[in-house]
């Protein structure tokens, strides 16, 4: 019951996990329920996946030394290119002890994670990994974790190397170097790593909730006189974690990052870019600021979330979608493909498509529908229709089970071409692209901006680094880009946006990314 009573937007929990009896779910607590910072000891990484004794690292072992070095945070910004991987999926380059790497920047995600050669299952063309062996830099740490993503999971023990990306460097920085991965995404290739720039306090939060968590669910189990040693080995971890987050510095702190911006190239296969330090030569006149609303992710208040009037009529009739009587939470996630929004107003979105296909529409030209409207932090933004309409491709068979979970519209598709007898075809076919889950927070139902937002909006993220402890999400600020990612001045309404056919979406389904939390379960001894 303590698993239902602890929530935070990041951290879901799993209905079917809950149901299941105690015995059971402690017997594969490590391999399904411990969260992305459960560590886990050296001595179990060979039996990893056939055994569930955990025992925690040892005391002396935190704080972890982390001498760093970086640039002069008053520096010139420094603006790096994103590789674009079939539109559904962004890295940028890093170094890491002199080895060059792609990484997938993700404001989703809290950790800095490099897919290491070593890794036995799926994570990718070994030649494109990081090899300790040839760092001279490299150090191993004593402990070992488990993160979940919305594609997957992985294992990895902790390590340090010196990390660069554009100018800004970190030695001896921690980060998590995956061994063994169940991520079918990977073996398309793309990217070796994961920079995790969600809020640094988050993961202290998420490690603290989850300790008390499952110490309040012991303490009953021992006053009922059930608890067993695993069980309490499994708390005593939980604990330790808390403890590491608390005193690991994440690569945000090391640099002095005060800010970062992200924006993608509107043109199919076109570029995005990556922004460090943005604030130092950026004109803030040109931007619309909001502050950020919670205290996990990227968020801030939405509301009036609507279509539009068409645009051959103005005045016409415009479909609410919700978030007007109450409030809801937008979370701007920077390693989500897509869109994703509450199942009512999914459903109402693929009304109106229906409609217009009836009249002839298709994704030839997108510019007869409407605009989807919405204030954030009391602002209006509007996205165009390619950001929640587009053609589907790819081979349906091979879509990852997690992202068929999250688009009930390709479920459907699938089934009509199952009857047809070509299931394994080829898509092309015009389909309303949102991802759908319900998601209750504190601020109300949550809506995910995932890429569409970014390709209409230059985006910056900023960082307060006076108060103590760890850096702290601030502001968000967004300006209208540039088809090559530059800010514009803005108009006195941001839904100013002309209804033209531009490039339309086209989404290829073996590769989409889910928002990295989706899949994190809940916690249950």
């Amino acid at each position: 019951q303590a698993c239902r009573n602890l929530w935070n937007p990041l951290h879901p929990f799993s209905s079917d996990l809950c149901r299941m009896p105690s015995t059971i779910v402690a017997a594969v607590a490590v391999l399904l329920c411990v969260p992305a910072s459960a560590l886990i000891d050296q001595s179990e990484r060979s039996n990893l996946r056939r055994s569930h004794s955990i025992e925690s690292a040892p005391a002396n072992s935190w704080p972890f030394p982390v001498p760093w070095i970086h640039n002069n945070p008053t520096q010139s910004s420094n603006r790096e290119p994103l590789h674009n991987n079939r539109d559904v999926s962004y890295s940028v380059l890093l170094k890491v002890g002199g080895q060059s790497l792609s990484v997938i920047p993700d404001t989703g995600s809290f950790d800095l994670l490099v897919f290491s050669a070593l890794c036995e299952y799926e994570c990718g063309n070994k030649g494109d990994l990081y090899d300790d062996s040839k760092s001279r830099t490299y150090s191993k740490g004593t402990v070992y974790n488990q993160h979940k993503f919305g594609s997957g999971e992985t294992m990895s023990n902790e390590a340090y190397d010196d990390i660069l990306i554009g100018t800004n460097q970190a030695a001896h920085q921690v980060f998590w170097e995956v061994y063994d991965a169940e991520m079918p995404i990977l073996q398309a290739g793309g990217f070796q790593g994961i920079l995790g720039l969600g809020p640094p306090e988050s993961s202290v939060r998420m490690a603290e909730a989850d300790a008390e968590s499952v110490q309040t669910q012991l303490a009953q189990l021992e006053k009922e006189g059930s608890a067993t040693p695993e069980q309490r080995t499994i708390v005593k971890n939980f604990v330790s974690v808390a403890e590491h987050a608390k005193k690991a510095e994440s690569l945000a702190e090391n640099l002095a990052l005060k800010s970062f911006s992200f924006c993608l190239g509107r043109a199919p296969g076109s570029q995005g870019y990556l922004i460090w330090q943005d604030h130092v030569e950026t004109d803030m006149s040109l931007f619309t600021t909001v502050k950020v609303k919670g205290d996990m992710y990227w968020s801030t208040e939405l509301r009036n979330v609507e279509l539009g009037a068409p645009p051959s009529e103005p005045n016409g009739k415009k479909t609410p979608l919700g978030c007007s009587a109450e409030a809801c939470s937008a979370v701007l996630d920077t390693g989500t493909s897509l869109i994703v929004a509450p199942e009512k107003a999914a459903a109402q979105v693929e009304e109106a498509l229906e409609k217009w296909r009836q009249l002839s529409g298709d994704c030839s030209d997108l510019s007869s529908l409407p605009n989807l409207n919405f204030e954030m932090g009391g602002k209006p933004f509007t996205l165009p229709p390619e950001a929640y309409v587009g053609d589907v491709e790819g081979n349906l068979d091979s879509m990852s089970p997690f992202a068929m979970r999250y688009l009930p519209q390709l479920q459907k598709l699938r089934q009509q071409r199952m009857l047809r007898g070509n299931e394994s075809a080829p898509g092309g076919v015009c389909v309303p692209l949102l991802m759908v889950t319900n998601i209750p927070s504190p601020e109300g139902p949550v809506w995910i901006m995932g890429m569409p937002f970014f390709r209409e909006y230059y985006s910056m993220f900023q960082l307060d680094q006076t108060k103590s402890g760890r850096p702290t999400a601030e502001s968000m600020s967004f300006s209208p880009a540039t088809s090559d990612c530059w800010p514009t001045p803005r108009t006195t309404d941001l839904r100013e946006l002309p209804a033209v056919s531009r490039h339309r979406l086209k989404v290829n389904v073996e590769h989409i990314r889910v928002p990295s939390w989706l899949e994190r379960g809940g916690i249950e001894l």
